[in-house]
């Protein structure tokens, strides 16, 4: 029997983390042996609470919960250094990404596939400001770094043990938990389509500047170093040219951006704030050793 461990980070969802448990009680396959590890991070709500009985009530059922508030992503790239099981699936509590779509990402690893990628085809919540942005962001990244957002517009996707072992060896992808397997990697990958409903419970966390951090972030944290090479090569021979032209302006334009693109380059690679979190409590028995 497959073993699949749900990843879930939580923050003030103490009223959505039962009925989602009780709807992962209801739709698991009998074949398949599932294990909800909830990532607690900063609640100021009673989501410990809940998460503590819950705990005890269900077999299922394990929290782990985080002093440091360093956000989704850390709390979920710890989850998958300590899972244990054949396969993970990371996602959210709140209904945006749906339980029976999760089901059948089990299905389809089932069918020999290392990850299964949820792609969100609607979003009905989404406001005009975020979709503009999202497009011209999308357009930009795909010309520079050369990776398609588009089929990856969401963090809900399932990793065999090989792939989630791949994602964290790349550890630049820690902070936006987006992926980019080159063809060497030999990573199958299926997607599932799926239509995100209302918000159920909750308001949504991501506003204007969290949306532009992680875009930033996100933008060199899949650039390969290749592509940063050609950048450096492109505004370097800009700039020389400008001063060759007497364009003053455009060497220091292009030596700006160059500074500033480099510097950001190497900030996101050797910052990672998954070592700085410090576990409070935890239901899980290796931890608490």
């Amino acid at each position: 029997m497959k073993s699949v461990d749900i990843l879930v980070a939580v923050r003030n969802e103490e009223k959505s983390i039962p009925l989602f448990i009780n709807q992962f009680n209801v739709f698991t396959p009998d074949n398949v042996k599932i294990n909800i590890i909830f990532l607690e991070d900063g609640s100021t709500d009673g989501t410990v609470n809940v998460l503590r009985d819950l705990s005890k009530k269900n077999k299922n059922v394990d929290y782990i919960s985080l002093e440091n508030k360093y956000g989704q992503y850390a709390a979920l790239t710890l989850g998958l250094i300590y899972s244990k099981a054949d396969a993970v699936i990371t996602m959210d509590v709140d209904g945006g990404h749906p339980v029976e779509t999760a089901i059948e990402m089990i299905k389809t690893y089932l069918r020999d596939y290392n990850l299964v990628q949820g792609h969100r085809i609607i979003y009905k919540r989404k406001k005009f400001y975020r979709s503009i942005l999202s497009y011209m962001y999308n357009l930009i990244f795909y010309i520079f770094v050369g990776v398609n957002l588009v089929k990856q517009n969401v963090m809900f996707r399932l990793m065999d043990k090989s792939a989630k072992e791949k994602f964290l060896q790349n550890k630049k992808w820690w902070h936006i938990f987006k992926t980019n397997f080159s063809l060497n990697d030999d990573v199958k990958t299926a997607y599932i389509n799926y239509s995100a409903p209302e918000r159920e419970i909750g308001e949504s966390k991501y506003g204007l500047l969290r949306l532009l951090k992680l875009s930033y972030k996100s933008f060199f944290s899949l650039l390969p170093l290749m592509r940063l090479l050609i950048i450096n090569l492109i505004l370097l021979s800009i700039s020389v040219l400008g001063l060759y032209y007497s364009f003053f302006l455009i060497s220091v334009l292009c030596i700006a951006a160059l500074v500033i693109i480099d510097s950001s380059y190497h900030f996101i690679v050797n910052q990672y704030p998954v070592p700085l979190l410090k576990i409070i409590e935890t239901s899980l028995p290796e931890i608490k050793e």
